[in-house]
């Protein structure tokens, strides 16, 4: 549910398959998200990353399609939209934000909660470490991905001939007027 100043903007119900989450993902991140999007997992001593993280022609003007969740809390926080950042650096424009809904949870004494009255902002105790292993799992999700859509394109390509232009002698010496 999303309330704001006592109104419920909208109601989602859980995602209890994949239709029913891909449903949610897109009433929250946009309609066409799930269809534009890599499912992400990775575990790193004892930091565990999740979500669901838009292909780099996903992007938007701003970060408010960057959702964060520390332990099941919603959150905000530098550290981990800029490790986002990063892992698009190369895929996107520089003055371009990723979409993606991304979830850790690591053990609670790793991060001080109160920060901030609404607890939104929360602080990490080893924030480069963190900030790596966020920026390295995205990373890799996205070369995955890459990974798999090349090959997918290559191997479908028709049998080439050995040599570019078939009907051309090769070349073995120079001709020299």
């Amino acid at each position: 549910r999303m309330i704001i100043d006592g109104r419920e903007l909208f109601h989602i119900r859980e995602g209890e398959d994949e239709w029913a989450t891909r449903q949610r993902l897109d009433r929250i991140m946009g309609s066409d998200f799930s269809e534009h999007c890599i499912q992400f997992e990775g575990e790193q001593e004892g930091v565990h990353v999740s979500g669901w993280m838009g292909l780099p022609n996903l992007h938007r003007s701003n970060g408010l399609a960057m959702y964060f969740f520390v332990n099941g809390r919603h959150v905000r926080d530098k550290v981990i939209g800029h490790a986002a950042r990063e892992a698009y650096r190369d895929t996107i424009p520089r003055d371009r934000f990723p979409t993606l809904a991304l979830f850790i949870d690591l053990n609670p004494g790793d991060l001080d909660v109160n920060v901030h009255p609404t607890k939104q902002e929360i602080r990490f105790h080893n924030s480069n470490h963190i900030h790596s292993i966020i920026r390295r799992t995205l990373g890799k999700a996205l070369e995955d991905h890459h990974t798999t859509s090349l090959v997918g394109t290559y191997v479908n390509l028709p049998n080439l001939p050995a040599t570019p232009f078939p009907d051309e002698r090769p070349i073995t010496e120079v001709n020299r007027p």
